[in-house]
């Protein structure tokens, strides 16, 4: 019987995936990428010049000795290099920037970034304030909250709002967020002629793709601001 507890491990490692997809795409960028540019600069933490200078210093005799390379080039190192500075507020604003520019009219990001945040958030109360401990008895993992007030009015005016259901819905919207960065990748030929599936094992085709909406709202708070206003 699956439980809360099966749904929030398989939330953790949904969302850990699709993380990773959308790095990967800033992986590959040649040189450096506009898209992780903007995203940098809008939420203002990273200093993409002074990140590349950084990384040049700090690896003067590596390059030396890479230069003399034919296959080395060293633009598409600095996508690299950026690629691991993208956290959880830069990374759907590049995902975002990135789509609008390679598939403006077809993409399935309007609703990614809003969708991202939420569970992020979601993820975060989660791995914050539960603790899983297995059940003898039933040979199966339990969810005891220890703190629940995270969510603020969200939560106090549903004690039970976390249920199975919500957590069954969550997952959804997760494995969404995951399909829509998988189709991205492969609308744009990223992997070649290689089959890629959705999240529920289906193969990518022109008659099968990601909604352009989640399947459902979940409704979380992504901020202090918006649960005040609830």
């Amino acid at each position: 019987m699956t439980s809360v507890a099966d749904k929030t491990l398989l939330l953790f490692s949904t969302f850990a995936h699709m993380q990773w997809q959308v790095d990967e795409l800033a992986r590959r960028c040649t040189g450096v990428d506009e898209a992780v540019r903007a995203a940098f600069e809008e939420v203002g933490r990273w200093n993409p010049d002074q990140v590349i200078r950084t990384w040049r210093k700090r690896n003067q005799s590596f390059l030396h000795e890479m230069r003399d390379k034919t296959w080395f080039n060293e633009e598409s190192w600095h996508a690299l290099v950026l690629s691991t500075r993208l956290n959880d507020q830069s990374r759907p604003l590049f995902f975002e920037f990135y789509s609008e520019r390679e598939l403006p009219e077809e993409g399935r990001h309007g609703e990614f970034v809003a969708t991202y945040l939420q569970v992020k958030r979601l993820r975060d109360f989660l791995a914050h304030n539960m603790y899983l401990r297995a059940s003898s008895e039933e040979e199966r993992l339990m969810v005891t909250w220890f703190h629940d007030t995270a969510f603020g009015r969200w939560m106090e005016e549903d004690k039970t709002r976390l249920n199975l259901t919500f957590m069954t819905e969550a997952v959804e919207v997760a494995g969404w967020l995951s399909d829509v960065a998988a189709w991205t990748m492969w609308r744009l030929g990223w992997n070649g002629s290689a089959k890629i599936k959705d999240s529920n094992g289906v193969v990518f085709s022109d008659e099968h793709a990601p909604t352009l909406s989640p399947p459902h709202e979940l409704g979380v708070p992504t901020d202090e601001r918006e649960e005040e206003a609830q």
